[in-house]
């Protein structure tokens, strides 16, 4: 696992929680089999035009349309 010792580097509990989330979302693009530089190219780029909570949950990893992706 990526964190075991990282975390030692994290100042404070606000920055641990912002690496676990990061950390969250690279591992479960795995998990749901995604290509990890294009998905996180394609959220980077869509996340400033999202107005909406539903706009930003179908960004995640496992709400994510892989179609998208095959546009680019």
């Amino acid at each position: 696992m990526i964190g075991r010792k990282n975390w030692l580097f994290c100042n404070s509990a606000s920055g641990a929680e912002a690496s676990a989330v990061i950390y969250s979302l690279l591992q479960s693009t795995k998990v749901n089999k995604l290509p990890l530089n294009q998905w996180l190219t394609h959220v980077l780029e869509q996340l400033p035009r999202c107005t909406t909570d539903e706009q930003r949950k179908m960004l995640l990893p496992h709400r994510f349309d892989t179609e998208l992706l095959k546009k680019n």
